[in-house]
């Protein structure tokens, strides 16, 4: 899993349902503040409307009383005139520039009104029952209106339910419901007198159906957005769990995927720095045959099993993901008690025991058993992770800075050493060394032979009669500026796992005759060198075409090139090696056998490939074993090899009696320390016009 991927997961995990609610909490509230705010404002604007009529008729009467007052008439006498005015005050109070009442009709404005008087209307919701405060606009001032909602909204409700069907609704919204009163103040022009005129206002049933389709809309416009809001969250917290559901589970089984096992897996072993656990690399092998032996369902019930099977088999401490096909990797804890033997090995031993005893019963989902479990095997390496392991883990551990990925890679090192082998084996220092070694060289390995690091080396091959040099074979050497010289079985086998081994053919192909042609030209008496090519190289369908090409860059006759290929390249496609062994033939190499008797079907590769040289593996040779039956088999194999009109070659010979016993048989060639070790080419051009001396 990626950073990105795993920084996504804990955004994903981070996310509460606490925040929303509490978002939804505020929201309510918020509008429940503003519901009261509009009733508040929706009342406030009916009652300014209101004072804003009377204000109107108020100037009229003021504009009277400057023109009574300049005509002489006294304030006595102007308030009876003003009695018969259709829009008459309720009462008229006039202060002087001294703050004194010089007339009035009416209720008087007492000096503390007066001075506390504000223009405009306030307004104070209320409930009639314990004088509580719904909504505040000010409360100061002599016309500050207390509204009963109580009384208010009864008035409406009896209103409108008292309405006469024959008087119709319209007229039932003209009846007024509420009523109260305010003071008006008018500057008049005389001594900068004020005159306080007072007012009754009403609110009608149809300024209560106004307020309440204002609460309506305002309402709903809320509650939609409210829902609307509500709708996200939900959809929002089922898309999280949706979405940690695709990364933390497996699409097939429904288990853990390696997301969810990494997470988990690093929170559990920091958290237990006393539990010795460890990292399964756990494979059932063969599933792709499986699969398609018995198709793709079978096989994906197979798993299905595979999940339900593991589950029972391991424990609540333990943790397991399935990595893809037949591969998961396990946590599993050591559970050992005091004086108690439970060690992971044994646990991982006791899972490969029950898995198959408990596959064989229906499991899967259809309920039906798994098909043919006779060749279901496991193979597993296992990285313990112990307590008392380096100061340097033990931090990462506290710091939870622990790499899954890496502890996995260790647990599949181990496995590799199976192999297609059943069974498990436990990594070790020794195989983390041989794994930074492999991938060591396969980060030096093309610019190496970009730089020619690779030596040809030649092994001599004499005649066990003469001692005289009749071939060679070239062998390569890595000699490295930062490694030094590089042993062959340090690289070859990592060579042939990557596939690099056919550039290393064609390199030694090259160079070998690249040398022969420039020896030939000096004049020297050179002979046939044998290349080795690999069993790789020869799935290739143009194989001869192309070594033919690369010797033809230089004036070499074909003749003083010899193709080794090994007797596992039998074991291939039959009729593709016989074909390319015939092309090679034909355009004048010689083909011969490597390690004639190291396999199982020698005596068959020869009955089927027309092969030129018989080259005997050295194991023939090596210990006591060689005197009696190894002798019979050795003079057997070169008097068939002579039958065959094939030259014969033995190679790994160390001791004189060898060659002697050879030359007696008429070897054609050997090959071994006895006469020369492998040297490099500059050295194996002075063996090339001398006859070697045979040891005393």
């Amino acid at each position: 899993m990626s950073k990105v991927t795993e920084k996504q997961i804990k955004k994903l995990k981070s996310k509460s349902i606490v925040p929303p609610l509490i978002f939804l909490l505020l929201s309510v509230l918020l509008g429940a503040i503003l519901v009261a705010v509009t009733l508040i404002a929706t009342f406030a604007y009916l009652v300014q409307n209101r004072y804003v009529e009377k204000s109107i008729e108020a100037s009229s009467i003021q504009n009277s009383v400057d023109a009574y007052l300049e005509e002489g008439y006294d304030f006595d006498r102007i308030f009876r005139i003003l009695q018969r005015n259709e829009h008459k005050p309720l009462a008229i109070c006039v202060y002087d520039e001294d703050n004194n009442i010089t007339a009035s009709y009416g209720d008087e404005l007492s000096y503390v009104q007066h001075s506390l008087f504000t223009e405009g209307v306030n307004i104070r919701l209320f409930s009639d029952e314990n004088d509580e405060h719904i909504g505040l606009v000010n409360n100061t001032g002599i016309n500050t209106v207390n509204v009963d909602i109580k009384k208010l909204w009864n008035n409406f409700h009896n209103v409108m339910r008292n309405t006469d069907e024959e008087a119709g609704l319209f007229d039932g919204m003209s009846s007024e419901i509420y009523s109260y009163e305010v003071w008006i103040a008018k500057t008049l022009e005389s001594d900068n007198q004020v005159m306080y005129l007072k007012y009754n206002q009403s609110i009608y049933s149809n300024d209560m159906l106004f307020v309440l389709i204002t609460l309506i809309i305002s309402g709903s416009i809320f509650f939609i957005l409210l829902l609307v809001y509500i709708t996200n969250v939900i959809s929002n917290i089922s898309s999280q769990r949706y979405l940690l559901k695709l990364l933390l589970h497996d699409n097939l089984t429904g288990g853990n995927n390696m997301l969810a096992f990494r997470t988990e897996a690093t929170k559990r072993i920091a958290g237990n720095l006393k539990k010795e656990y460890a990292i399964v690399d756990f494979s059932l092998m063969k599933y792709q045959s499986y699969s398609t032996l018995y198709g793709t369902a079978e096989a994906e019930k197979l798993l299905s099993a595979m999940e339900t099977a593991l589950c029972k088999c391991l424990s609540k401490a333990d943790l397991h993901a399935r990595i893809n096909d037949g591969d998961y990797i396990l946590l599993l804890r050591n559970n050992a008690k005091k004086n108690q033997e439970n060690t992971i090995v044994n646990r991982v031993d006791n899972i490969m025991c029950e898995l198959p005893n408990l596959l064989r019963t229906p499991l899967s989902k259809s309920g039906s058993a798994i098909k043919d479990l006779s060749n279901i095997k496991f193979n597993a390496g296992i990285y313990n992770i112990n307590p008392g392991v380096s100061k340097e883990f033990r931090e990462r551990r506290l710091k939870k800075n622990i790499n899954i990925d890496q502890l996995y890679i260790k647990a599949g090192i181990a496995k590799a050493v199976l192999g297609d082998e059943s069974g498990y084996k436990v990594y070790n220092h020794d195989m983390w060394e041989k794994e930074l070694w492999e991938h060591k060289v396969e980060e030096k390995m093309l610019d190496a032979l970009g730089a020619e690091e690779f030596k040809v080396y030649i092994q001599p091959k004499y005649n066990p009669s003469t001692n005289e040099l009749e071939g060679g074979e070239a062998l390569v050497r890595w000699d490295s500026p930062t490694e030094g010289f590089i042993s062959p079985g340090r690289f070859i086998p990592i060579f042939e796992k990557t596939g690099f081994i056919t550039k290393l053919d064609d390199y030694m192909i090259s160079h070998t005759a690249a040398l022969q042609a420039k020896w030939l030209q000096e004049g020297k008496k050179i002979v046939p060198i044998s290349i080795n090519v690999s069993r790789a190289h020869f799935a290739e369908p143009n194989l001869a075409e192309h070594i033919k090409d690369l010797v033809d860059q230089y004036p070499l006759p074909h003749e003083y090139i010899e193709i080794e290929l090994t007797e596992s390249a039998f074991f291939d496609d039959k009729k593709a090696l016989l074909t390319t062994v015939r092309k090679l033939q034909s355009y004048g190499f010689e083909v011969s056998m490597d390690d004639f008797g190291a396999g199982y079907s020698s005596l068959n590769s020869l009955k089927d490939l027309p092969l030129d040289v018989l080259k005997l593996d050295a194991d023939f040779f090596r210990g006591d074993a060689f005197a009696g039956r190894g002798e019979i088999v050795v003079s057997e194999a070169i008097s068939l090899a002579k039958q065959l009109n094939m030259k014969i070659v033995a190679e790994g010979i160390e001791k004189k009696e060898q060659v002697d016993f050879l030359a007696k048989h008429k070897c054609d060639m050997i090959q071994g320390f006895y006469f020369d070790k492998p040297m490099p080419a500059d050295e194996y051009v002075s063996r090339m016009d001398t006859t070697r001396q045979e040891e005393p």
